[in-house]
């Protein structure tokens, strides 16, 4: 169980869908009590991922598409996340 180190926060987690560190760190962020933000290329994956995080029942969880080679998905990444906080 987490600590609340993160209350009140919202944590940015790219490569989150699947398995793998992405989904474990965003996992954790909300053990901590942030809210998270998921993103991915892949859109189906990732959706799954941000359904498995919210049925925990601990913190938001949206999901975000993105394709971390493109600048402008990056910024318009960042912008979504700010708009959370």
């Amino acid at each position: 169980d987490g600590h609340g180190l993160l209350a009140g926060k919202v944590v940015l987690v790219t490569a989150a869908a699947g398995t793998g560190i992405g989904s474990t760190t965003a996992r954790r962020a909300l053990l901590e009590g942030a809210d998270v933000v998921v993103s991915d290329y892949h859109g189906r994956r990732l959706n799954e991922t941000r359904d498995e995080l919210a049925s925990l029942g601990l913190g938001k969880v949206h999901a975000v598409v993105c394709d971390v080679t493109s600048t402008e998905a990056v910024d318009a990444l960042i912008m979504s996340t700010v708009e959370k906080a």
